[in-house]
């Protein structure tokens, strides 16, 4: 109700004159003057009324705003006046006996029932003003506190149980579970004393799952009736509001509004954290206490105006806002929704993406998952270490791990752990594990468009660990780990080629900010007959026989690759070394194959350019491990390559800064004296024909013209 505060002006004067208020002097309204008084010196008593309201959710049935003010004075020598119906406009003046005073105070609803009450004693002491004030307050006492809860029998899953408390402002909780529950409804009819009080309500069904909760605010006056009810639909338990601007009901006719936002919304993801804050009208001034409840529990340490969740159930849960400023309380509630479905360790994933629709999104828990992926929806695919770069400190992962069942005897024949055969597929957080043998090719594969691989980390697969194949685009690599992809086979007669971290053979790909390490070859961009451009930037590569290789460009139009900003190192694997002596020694290739390279460019034509800028290559220390340390080589380019666009590169420790080869039928149209020109290379390096030497290297006999 609203607290009244009633402002008594007194002025005692001489027996004799006139009254000397300088306050105008009103007529009574609405009641009788019943003023009686001792014989001696008088003084002015005068009234006015103000206050501000207090808010609650459950309130009394009947209204306690107070429409009219009957208002009873004793005195000395049995001295006494009333006025009844006084409705709190202007003012009163009453010309009284000098001395104590007892000033009683009666707040009236619109129905005449008395629903505040104030007192206070003041002094009139004769020639001087006194001020005094009555706050009326809720009438003292018990009123009544009548719940009734219904269900729909839909929403419950067997017996119905209720867990409620009610708990007095400031106090300790008190149960109220001991009332009956029948033909799904809950009862309760208490008697509580004048003030406020805090209800929490949770329905559960018989497995213990809460399938609807509440926390609310409600408020007591003596004598009168406070009733609240809810209908617990399907609607409510399985459907987010859409709306997220809340009101707290009416207080006085004069509401408090809370505004609460969700942010980024009222519907998230599993795994996802949402925002919710609440904001009173009127502001906050600082006396505001805020308690926050999840499903009706109570969410410790909250205690601001906005509150992060995190990691919710799949489902729709309700939240509810308590704000206290020590004199009353209010809530308001709003709902929030994390959608989507969870694979536990030892479930499947390829029996979770089957009953998936386009759109949703699994969550996979930690744990290890044997079996091979086939993602033919567009749906989300998130493990535990979603948005965690491959590379950071990392939660237990979600391992989806081979089978003995691939087939790794031939390159384009190779089993692929995780395919993905339709565009818009994500795929954040989880890790590929070839599980220590060889027998998938691919990690991932995918010839669709606009698929994403993030946040993961794939492990030990000796074809290729990731492939964007066409004719898909718009595929994006970024924030992995890629590593130990060792190299297992020949193809097509060639010397022991694969091991690649990455393969994209699409238009308009971005590779980004991955670690890509100890692989044969790290990345591998083949544009094919594809107009569109790529980005390949910002990685940290760490190869044992090519960082990056750029080939296969054909036609007459332009797509400017921009490979920008990475760092290329090598790496010594005795895996790898061990494999390739064996190969070379069973199928008599020559040694010398046995090269590193920082970058290759090799069977370009047409217009196409590449823009190779910023990046950093850095070769092995000590190169007699191999049959040649180069930082670039050029092979097979046909006129129109642009030397241009390499610029501002960083070549070092290496025996050769750039090779082009100019064998009959292959010619490598690439000026040389423009790239020493463009880029950094070791001090002293000059450009030749076919080569730019590196001088105090190596011994002149491992430089060759080619």
């Amino acid at each position: 109700m609203k607290w009244k505060l009633l402002t008594v002006v007194i002025l005692a004067v001489a027996l004799i004159g006139a009254c000397t208020s300088p306050m105008a002097q009103m007529g009574l309204t609405g009641g009788d003057d019943a003023e009686t008084s001792a014989e001696g010196e008088k003084g002015t008593l005068l009234f006015s009324i103000g206050g501000e309201p207090n808010a609650k959710t459950f309130i009394p049935n009947e209204s306690t705003e107070i429409e009219s003010f009957d208002i009873s004075g004793s005195g000395p020598e049995g001295a006494s006046f009333t006025v009844e119906g006084f409705d709190g406009s202007g003012s009163i003046e009453k010309t009284l006996a000098a001395g104590l005073w007892t000033i009683q105070v009666i707040g009236n609803n619109n129905q005449e029932t008395a629903v505040g009450s104030g007192q206070t004693t003041v002094t009139l002491v004769s020639g001087e003003t006194t001020n005094a004030s009555v706050t009326v307050t809720p009438v003292e006492g018990n009123g009544t506190f009548d719940l009734s809860i219904n269900w729909d029998p839909d929403v419950i899953f067997g017996d119905a149980t209720v867990s409620a408390t009610i708990t007095p402002m400031g106090q300790s909780e008190e149960s109220i579970t001991d009332n009956d529950i029948s033909d799904n409804s809950f009862d309760l009819s208490e008697e509580l004393e004048t003030g406020y009080y805090l209800l929490s309500f949770v329905l559960s069904d018989d497995t213990g799952d809460t399938v609807y909760g509440f926390v609310e605010s409600v408020q007591m006056v003596g004598g009168l009736i406070t009733t609240g009810t809810l209908e617990i639909t399907d609607e409510m338990v399985n459907t987010v509001y859409s709306d997220f601007n809340l009101d707290v009901v009416q207080n006085m006719n004069d509401p408090i509004e809370i505004s609460m936002s969700a942010s980024p919304g009222p519907v998230v993801e599993i795994g996802d954290s949402v925002e919710l804050s609440a904001t009173p009208d009127p502001a906050d001034d600082g006396s505001y206490n805020y308690s926050w409840y999840v499903d009706s529990e109570l969410v410790t340490g909250e205690t601001e105006s906005s509150i992060t969740l995190e990691s919710l159930e799949s489902g729709v849960h309700t939240v509810n806002v308590v704000i206290n400023n020590g004199e009353s309380m209010s809530s308001a509630s709003a709902q929030v929704e994390s959608r989507g479905t969870v694979v536990a360790d030892r479930e499947s994933i390829q029996t979770a993406i089957d009953n998936a629709s386009a759109g949703d999104t699994l969550y996979v828990q930690p744990g290890t998952y044997e079996e091979q992926i086939v993602i033919d929806k567009a749906i989300t695919l998130k493990g535990p270490n979603a948005g965690n770069a491959g590379s950071e400190n990392r939660s237990a992962e979600a391992i989806i791990q081979g089978t003995d069942e691939g087939d790794s005897t031939f390159a384009y024949d190779w089993e692929k752990l995780v395919e993905v055969t339709v565009d818009g597929v994500v795929v954040d957080g989880v890790m590929l594990d070839n599980n220590g043998d060889n027998t998938y090719g691919y990690g991932f594969y995918t010839d669709a468009s606009d698929v994403v691989l993030k946040n993961s980390i794939i492990e030990g697969f000796g074809g290729v660990a990731v492939l964007f194949d066409e004719p898909g685009s718009g595929g994006t690599l970024t924030r992995n780990n890629i590593r130990n992809s060792l190299g297992t086979a020949e193809y097509g007669g060639d010397y022991y080629a694969y091991g690649m971290g990455a393969a994209v053979y699409t238009s308009v790909a971005e590779v980004s900010e991955n670690i890509i390490g100890n692989v044969m070859l790290g990345v591998q961009i083949q544009p094919w007959s594809n107009t569109d451009s790529g980005v390949l930037e910002n990685n940290e590569i760490t190869a044992y026989k090519n960082g990056i290789y750029y080939n296969g460009s054909s036609g007459s139009d332009d797509r400017n690759w921009q490979i920008k900003n990475n760092t290329i190192s090598s790496v010594w694997v005795s895996d790898i070394d061990s494999g390739w002596n064996s190969f070379i020694e069973t199928n008599n290739v020559p040694n010398d194959t046995k090269e590193w390279m920082g970058v290759r460019f090799r069977s370009t034509s047409g217009t196409n350019l590449v823009t190779f800028e910023n990046n950093e290559i850095e070769g092995p220390s000590d190169p007699s491990n191999w049959s040649a340390v180069e930082g670039m080589r050029f092979r097979n380019i046909r006129e129109g390559f642009d030397p241009s666009g390499i610029t501002s590169n960083s070549i070092s420790t290496v025996e050769v800064g750039a090779r082009r080869y100019l064998e009959e039928g292959q010619p490598s149209a690439v000026d040389l004296q423009v790239l020493l020109d463009n880029n950094d290379f070791t001090e002293g390096s000059q450009a030749f024909e076919s080569v730019i030497t590196v001088p105090d290297q190596v011994s002149a006999n491992r430089i060759l013209e080619g």
